[in-house]
């Protein structure tokens, strides 16, 4: 028997079955499982965000302090920042919740923006 036969013989025989039925609920189950794996990598690139703001954050005040230490003269043992911005506290604390209020604004901007866009 040639493969051709063997190929014809196989498509009869595979016509003969009977096509399965599929659950009910098969297409809702697939459509969850979807929006599951949709939620699941719209957190996980959300938290890999927070995780990048973090580390650019802290290396910022990282430079910030070597560059302060450096432009100074300062040695480490010798660096003492609570000295360097006591007298500018409340000028930071101003830009800092400046800053939370900017953030939080966005966030609030930004959700609405996609919800609006979703329906």
């Amino acid at each position: 028997m040639n493969s051709h036969q063997t190929d014809e013989q196989l498509k009869r025989l595979l016509k003969r079955l009977p096509e399965p039925e599929l659950p009910a609920s098969f297409r809702e189950n697939i459509m969850h499982r979807i929006l599951a794996e949709a939620e699941r990598s719209k957190k996980r690139s959300e938290r890999i965000g927070w995780l990048l703001v973090s580390l650019a954050s802290l290396s910022f005040v990282g430079l910030g302090a070597a560059a302060l230490i450096r432009i100074n003269r300062i040695s480490p043992a010798e660096f003492d920042m609570l000295a360097l911005s006591l007298p500018s506290m409340p000028f930071y604390l101003y830009i800092g919740a400046l800053a939370l209020v900017l953030l939080g604004m966005d966030h609030i901007f930004v959700k609405a923006y996609r919800k609006k866009m979703k329906h």
